[in-house]
């Protein structure tokens, strides 16, 4: 779900985390790496986005302080979760610094990107 979400936005752009959606990048590629370089690393890509999608149907502690610490920066933020899950946290759904919306299939996600870009403004990339 999440290599399927990335490539949609690899059309818009550079998509800093792209080795979420690469389950042997995601895990067993970072296991050598200190906590401490993860999140100062996390921290510097945050703070060069322009815009912050996140996938909230599954709660993560660190996906939580990202999207607080980018509503802090005022970059923009949208959340996307399953429709009917009941695990996305009150402190993330009850946020107005985040637009947040259920999708029902990958299609769908890919239709809200789009629909939230054009709103934005933002086109398709010619770097993908």
């Amino acid at each position: 779900m999440y290599a399927k979400l990335i490539e949609k936005l690899k059309n818009y752009g550079t998509v800093i985390t792209e080795h979420v959606g690469d389950y042997s990048l995601s895990v067993k590629g970072q296991s050598f790496l200190s906590d401490k370089f993860i999140h100062d690393r996390d921290l510097h890509w945050l703070r060069q986005s322009h815009i912050v999608i996140a996938e909230v149907s599954t709660p993560s502690l660190g996906v939580g302080y990202e999207i607080a610490t980018a509503i802090s920066w005022r970059i923009p933020v949208i959340t996307l979760y399953k429709e009917g899950e009941q695990t996305v946290s009150a402190m993330i759904s009850g946020s107005d610094g985040c637009r947040h919306f259920p999708y029902k299939s990958i299609p769908d996600a890919h239709r809200i990107i789009e629909n939230e870009f054009t709103k934005m403004g933002l086109e398709v990339s010619n770097e993908s």
